[in-house]
């Protein structure tokens, strides 16, 4: 939403910059999630489905976003995007259950990195 709202070409490359990072969180830790809550024998058939959807969302996203920019401003992007983000915030708390562990390791700060 900030680079919805972002009225100057800063405003608009720091909010791309915190998408950036975010995106950079996704795919690890919707994978960690899927081998965390899918059972072992199922684990090659749910991460395969899971490569489809995370490549087929790329090119709906470029999809979408242009006949968003076709009828509507360039603001309806990041809407859209922060829209779509929300719904799969209340979809993830809702069907996905608690993965934690017993036994809680250390953070791993440089994993992501």
């Amino acid at each position: 939403m900030l680079a919805a709202a972002a009225g100057s070409p800063h405003t608009i490359i720091i909010a791309r910059v915190i998408m950036g990072i975010g995106a950079a969180l996704i795919m690890p830790s919707t994978l960690s999630t899927i081998t965390a809550v899918v059972h072992p024998d199922h684990k090659g058939r749910a991460v395969g489905i899971w490569a489809g959807f995370a490549s087929a969302g790329s090119i709906m996203g470029l999809l979408i976003s242009g006949l968003l920019l076709e009828h509507y401003s360039w603001r309806s992007t990041f809407i859209g995007t922060a829209a779509m983000a929300a719904v799969s915030l209340l979809v993830t708390v809702a069907l996905v259950p608690d993965t934690k562990s017993a036994e809680e390791p250390a953070p791993d700060f440089p994993g992501p990195v």
